[in-house]
This record gives structure tokens, sequence and C-alpha cells, in this order.
């Protein structure tokens, strides 16, 4: 292509030079597709070949929604062929405030704005990306790790059990310990559907007779 009119392109997304469209490109921050059609008509390219499902992939599909295992339900804002994944370090929830940070190799890392990592990551604005959550997955689990700090008392780890189970949420996991200081320390891994879902979780929790703290962890 001629740079006069690479350049035209750039210019019309903003950009002084044709290395800095190349460089939004590669980061993902302008998607590949739409700089194409701006000198290759839509109707001149292949339509894409979808292949029929085979039943490994329809099985897939079944064991996926079954396990709530689907698709990550978040999308950088204006892009839908990127990939994107929740962070491992923070584990966001729908609702939660999030950013997009664009890895080497592995694509969007998705981050809570509360996240103690994302001050370091910040440092790289040029690969910080907006992204947002997908309407009509909201019955979407997520596990989420809590730390529950109590009197040692007999009972302690069923009744905080019992509070969780009133207000419909299943734990996949649940032990019980006690600290240097005498207090006990439940753990517990709940399913949340949803930041205001955890809010009433956490509010049931710190109901209970003897509950001396509730921390969500990473």
């Amino acid at each position: 292509m001629a740079d006069d009119l690479l350049q035209k392109i750039a210019s019309d997304y903003g950009f002084g030079k044709i290395d800095d469209l190349f460089a939004s490109v590669g980061y993902g921050k302008t998607p590949a597709r739409s700089v194409v059609s701006k000198f290759v008509p839509a109707a001149a390219l292949p339509p894409a070949e979808e292949k029929p499902a085979s039943k490994f992939d329809q099985v897939a599909r079944v064991v996926k929604k079954a396990l709530r295992l689907g698709e990550v339900p978040i999308r950088v804002k204006g892009v839908d062929d990127l990939m994107v994944y929740r962070a491992q370090c923070c584990n966001p929830i729908r609702g939660e405030p999030v950013i997009g940070y664009i890895t080497r190799g592995k694509g969007v890392a998705v981050h809570a704005k509360h996240c103690s990592n994302v001050p370091s990551l910040t440092v790289n604005r040029e690969r910080i990306v907006d992204v947002e959550w997908l309407k009509g997955d909201e019955d979407q689990a997520y596990a989420v790790p809590l730390q529950v700090l109590v009197e040692d008392r007999p009972g302690a780890l069923a009744d905080v059990t019992l509070a969780i189970a009133g207000i419909k949420t299943n734990i996949r996991d649940a032990s019980a310990s006690v600290n240097s200081n005498g207090q006990g320390e439940l753990t517990f891994t709940v399913e949340i559907m949803d930041l205001k879902h955890l809010e009433r979780v956490i509010s049931a929790i710190k109901s209970v007779e003897g509950v001396i703290d509730v921390e969500r962890r990473e």
C-alpha cells in the first residue's frame, strides 16, 4: 500500500504517524478489520466459512453450561473478537468496576479497579483499554473465597453455613481452624452472581453471633 493512503487512514483514526496506527492495531485498541475496510470493500471480503458443530463441540457446550463455565462475559468496548480473561489475582465479579490490560500473547486481562496490581499496570497507559460487562449472562456464577473471623465457640461453622445457605447461596468448599489468638478462622468458597449478591452474603455472615470480621480473599 502507498504511504499516502496509509497516512490518510492513520489520520482518520486520529494518529499522526503510520507507526502509531500499526501499534494501536497490535495492542488491540483499533480493530484490524475496521482498518482493512477502509481500503477493501466489505463485499470483496470472502464470507466466513461456518462449519457445523461437531458432536464434541455440542457436548462441550452442554457441559460448560451445566458447570457454568461459559465464555467470559466481558469484552473490550467496541471490539468483539479479542481474547479476554479475568485476572486470577483479583477475580472480578459482575458489577465491579473493571479495567483491561493488554498482555503479551495472552489477550486482555481484566482486573477489578480495586486490585492491588492496578497501580503497577497503569504505568503503561498505552496498554490499558476500556472493558465492559456483557448483558445476557447474568446467571453465571463466580467462585469467591471468603475468610470469616469468629469467636471460637461450638457451632460457629454450622451457624455461618446456615446463614449463607439461608439466602440460597451454594457453598463449594468450607474449612475451619483456630489461629494463635484463639479465634476461629472459617474459609468458604461460595458461588456469587454479582456484586450485590456478594454484599448480601457478607451481610448475612456478619449477622451471625460471634462473627468478628468477614473478608473477601483474592
